[in-house]
């Protein structure tokens, strides 16, 4: 019997920089789940990038970054047209979707916090810690 696939979740840049800004981030933890595929895009991670405060942080960042699937940044068009979301956050989403993950993870609750719970052509958006519970259970 073949194995199942893996559950895929795409970090905003805001999870990725807060991976990768401590050493002991409990982030990390998104790495070392079984069964569990972390995805990036170049627009996450050139945000992250230009968060980072050292060349400490950004080694650890190239670290994650290179333990992750690089998927490509998606089209806008496939933002909803009648969602309110901030210009900087629309690739974001639009990325999650093209990539066809199940998760958009992501800790911003001001631009994400009332879609936290919500599906967009099958990917939930949903807040870190809540993501780490919910992917803990299902690769257990």
């Amino acid at each position: 019997m073949p194995s199942p696939s893996p559950l895929r979740i795409y970090l905003d840049a805001n999870v990725l920089f807060s991976a990768s800004f401590r050493p002991k981030s409990r982030f990390l933890d998104f790495w070392e789940l079984q069964g569990v595929e972390v995805c990036v895009s170049p627009y996450v991670v050139g945000e992250a990038r230009r968060n980072a405060r050292s060349q400490v942080q950004l080694e650890r960042l190239d670290r994650l970054i290179e333990a992750s699937t690089m998927v490509g940044d998606g089209p806008l068009l496939l933002v909803p047209s009648n969602m309110v979301l901030a210009e900087k956050d629309r690739p974001v989403l639009a990325t999650a979707i093209a990539a066809g993950v199940d998760y958009l993870v992501t800790g911003d609750k001001v631009d994400f916090g009332a879609y936290f719970g919500q599906r967009f052509a099958e990917v939930e958006v949903i807040a870190p810690a809540e993501a780490l519970r919910v992917l803990a259970l299902r690769s257990a």
